[in-house]
């Protein structure tokens, strides 16, 4: 009898034994995806921030172009041949490589795109730096866009 007792008591500190060794296997797979979670949702913020960056930096460059755009479509009428273009102390002064006649002929509800580009005709030049500025910006925040769609869903699901 009392071996039976003994037989049975190490049964049941074998099975205790076990189970505090699942409890503690599943204590360090929680903390496992917990860190995984931590290091996904520290992704996540660092990648909305470059995205809030870019959302201002294509608002400030659209800006700048539309100033630009402006200043050049409100130049004298008298000045023939490379007009001047007076700029706010956002944009630096440079040289306009169009002349007058040649923005005039360029319609205004046209959109700068890479698809569509002017005739060779009508872009002598190449696009002004600020245009390729707000095109490569827009670019950038397209594809971080892009990659924030893509991680959203695992980010729903964890936090969950």
């Amino acid at each position: 009898m009392a071996r039976a007792f003994v037989d049975f008591a190490q049964h049941r500190y074998d099975v205790s034994q076990e189970r505090v060794r699942q409890v503690e296997q599943q204590e360090a797979d929680t903390r496992q995806v917990n860190e995984q979670l931590r290091d996904e949702l520290q992704e996540l913020a660092a990648l909305k921030l470059r995205y809030s960056i870019l959302v201002e930096t294509t608002t400030d460059a659209y800006a700048r172009l539309l100033q630009y755009t402006v200043s050049v479509e409100r130049c004298p009428l008298s000045e023939r041949g490379l007009p001047r273009v007076v700029w706010s102390s956002l944009c630096r002064p440079t040289k306009v490589c169009r002349s007058y006649s040649a923005w005039r002929s360029v319609p205004r509800a046209c959109k700068i795109t890479r698809d569509k580009p002017l005739p060779a005709a009508k872009s002598p030049c190449p696009p002004h730096p600020l245009t390729q500025d707000l095109l490569n910006v827009c670019d950038e925040r397209d594809r971080l866009h892009q990659e924030l769609k893509e991680l959203q869903p695992r980010l729903d699901t964890a936090e969950s």
